[in-house]
């Protein structure tokens, strides 16, 4: 198997778990949702309910 079901998995969760946070959880929706994508630069503002499969293909930002 290559992996890519128990990635999405666990992808998955971080999604469900940034989809569930508190609009004033900001350091925590901060650092889920970097987890989540592939590179993300500075002053992205991304809102719930947000969902993809893997997540490490996006990029969003100013990538510095």
């Amino acid at each position: 198997m290559d992996g890519l079901a128990e990635e999405q998995v666990e992808n998955k969760k971080k999604i469900y778990e940034f989809n569930m946070c508190l609009p004033q959880e900001t350091e925590k929706i901060e650092k889920l949702i970097r987890s989540i994508l592939g590179k993300a630069g500075t002053n992205i503002y991304i809102l719930a309910p947000f969902h993809c499969d893997y997540g490490k293909n996006i990029e969003v930002g100013a990538i510095l």
